[in-house]
C-alpha cells in the first residue's frame, strides 16, 4: 500500500461534520493507494477512487481516499473497496 496526499486538495477546518461537529485536519486529502507498485517519495501517478474512510484524528475529521492506480492490473478488477 502506499499512502500520499492529493495535491491542491484541503480539508477546512472550519467546515463541520454532521453529526460530529468536526471540522478538517487543515491539510491535504490523504491518499491510501492499494497498487502492487511500491512508489518514491514525490511520485505524481493517475487514480481510480473506490472508496473513502473518515477518521478522528486529535478531534479532527481526517479523511482517507482509497484508491488504486490506473496503471495496475487491480483497477480493471476492482470499482469499490467491498470489491477490493
Amino acid at each position: 500500500m502506499n499512502y500520499g496526499a492529493f495535491p491542491q486538495t484541503w480539508e477546512d477546518p472550519f467546515h463541520r461534520e454532521k453529526g460530529l461537529d468536526l471540522g478538517g485536519d487543515n491539510d491535504p486529502l490523504d491518499v491510501l493507494e492499494l497498487s502492487s507498485k511500491v512508489c518514491s517519495t514525490g511520485d505524481v501517478y493517475d487514480v481510480k477512487v473506490i472508496g473513502a474512510l473518515a477518521l478522528v484524528d486529535g478531534g479532527e475529521m481526517d479523511w482517507k481516499v482509497i484508491t488504486v492506480r490506473t496503471d495496475d492490473a487491480l483497477a480493471l478488477k476492482v470499482d469499490d473497496v467491498a470489491s477490493a
